[in-house]
């Protein structure tokens, strides 16, 4: 699935709907957007870490087939990056292997 991007403030938007529902996560991601990618981008490792720990996707590509292990590879912390990659399935691996170092 392709993903869309949304802005800071809607990202934050959906982080104060899923912390009172975390339901709500899957919900979010159906509609395409890669909400671990998003927090990445917009530099809020606090909030990567929450969906990541509420059970979000890290396994979604967007529209440039990046994964968010790229994105955090090359934007984020050694311990968003492991933890990331921990998660990952093997195909969002192997499509971030050129990021992934």
């Amino acid at each position: 699935m392709k993903t869309e991007e949304v802005g800071k403030a809607e990202l934050l938007k959906v982080y104060e709907i899923c912390k009172r529902d975390t339901s709500k996560i899957p919900m979010c991601e159906n509609l395409g957007v890669d909400i671990v990618k998003e927090c990445i981008v917009y530099k809020q490792p606090g909030l990567a870490l929450w969906f990541i720990d509420n059970n979000a996707s890290v396994d979604m590509i967007d529209y440039r087939g990046r994964t968010a292990l790229s994105y955090a590879c090359e934007l984020s912390t050694p311990a968003i990056i492991k933890k990331i990659e921990e998660l990952s399935s093997p195909k969002t691996k192997q499509l971030s292997h050129a990021m992934h170092y």
